[in-house]
């Protein structure tokens, strides 16, 4: 219930303060003369703030950008028929494409990166992408490579069909020596 006209609670409450010495007494007064903010019904702290109406603009209009759904992804494993162990330093890349245009370059849609730590295959990824970038009449697919040193020393012979297409969105990428 807020106070009425006319009606302070700031002597009263300095007063306590002071008498249990949570402040000094001379803080007292000064406290006392500065003036209290004015409450009117916009600044209540039950009035709700004000948001902006118009929603991100990377996202569609009814996804906030926290919400789970406003990612979608790609996963699965990639194996190599290769006996060799990966050194500790290896990195595995795993690309979501678009190879929908085949005269212009393939356009990487999303990403993992992965540090191998000394794992060995099959080592599984997940690519997280916006799914408001799929078309039903595009053409996706995974690849992967396996960097050493910064080098490619394996990579996927092929790409493999995802999401459209009735393709699945989990899938197996065979590796092997890059050429």
């Amino acid at each position: 219930m807020p106070p009425q006209a006319g009606f302070s609670l700031v002597p009263l409450l300095l007063g306590l303060l002071v008498g249990t010495g949570a402040i000094p007494a001379g803080s007292a007064s000064r406290i006392a003369q500065t003036p209290a903010p004015e409450v009117s019904p916009e600044t209540t702290p039950d009035a709700a703030p004000e948001l902006p109406s118009e929603s991100s603009p990377d996202l569609p209009p009814d996804l906030p950008p926290d919400d789970p759904q406003a990612q979608a992804s790609v996963s699965g494993a990639v194996v190599s028929l290769q006996r060799s162990a990966l050194p500790p330093n290896a990195i595995l890349s795993v690309q979501l494409l678009d190879l929908t245009r085949a005269s212009a370059s393939t356009v990487v849609l999303a990403e993992q990166t992965i540090r191998t730590n000394g794992r060995q295959m099959p080592l599984n990824f997940e690519i997280l992408y916006d799914p408001a970038l799929i078309q039903d009449n595009h053409r996706y697919a995974v690849r992967a490579r396996v960097l050493i040193n910064g080098a490619i020393a394996l990579a996927s012979p092929q790409t493999y069909p995802v999401i459209t297409g009735g393709n699945p969105s989990r899938v197996e990428v065979r590796v092997e020596p890059a050429r």
